[in-house]
């Protein structure tokens, strides 16, 4: 269990240091920001332009900028969003922003444009509480494991001592921005 723990943990603080100046991709940008720089000049963003929390509005706003994201010759890319990805507390909120009927939190007869959008998940690693995250189905977080987890068990034929052994290899980290967007929340 604490292995997996571990791995799950190592997984999740992709997301959880997406905002952390400390952790820098290969263009010298944290994973989400407004100014990832592009080879044939300009930025290009893969978050909100004043972090907020998950609502009908934000979530509408990211998908308008996730569906005009360019490459690096100022083409779009027509990525499509695959998966909201929200910590324990945004657990209710993610439901009944994409799984009602009707406009959430309204007295008004409105349909719910975002339902059946995409699936989300809750994701009990994820640090801060209402930082929220959309991945497209070409995002490249990656997770590399060069030996599965492997367990051992034995004993100590002098002391009688049960011995138990767990080992594996992974890393973790993402290739591209793109196919990534995200916001910390207010």
């Amino acid at each position: 269990r604490s292995l997996r723990l571990t791995i799950e943990t190592e997984a999740a603080n992709l997301l959880n240091r997406a905002f952390n100046a400390s952790y820098t991709g290969g263009d010298g940008s944290i994973l989400c920001v407004t100014s990832h720089p592009l080879t044939g000049g300009g930025t290009e963003q893969n978050t909100l332009t004043t972090a907020a929390d998950l609502s009908e509005t934000t979530f509408e706003q990211a998908l308008i900028d996730i569906a005009a994201t360019l490459d690096d010759r100022s083409l779009i890319l027509a990525l499509r969003p695959k998966l909201l990805v929200v910590p324990p507390n945004l657990d209710f909120t993610a439901s009944k922003l994409l799984e009602s009927t009707l406009v959430p939190e309204s007295g008004n007869n409105a349909i719910n444009p975002a339902k059946g959008r995409m699936p989300y998940t809750v994701n009990h690693y994820l640090t801060d509480t209402d930082a929220w995250f959309i991945l497209c189905e070409d995002h490249e977080l990656n997770m590399f494991m060069r030996r599965r987890p492997d367990f051992q068990q034995g004993s100590d034929f002098d002391t009688e001592d049960a011995k138990y052994k767990a080992t594996a290899r992974w890393s973790t980290g993402w290739s591209e921005w793109r196919g990534v967007y995200g916001s910390a929340g207010a």
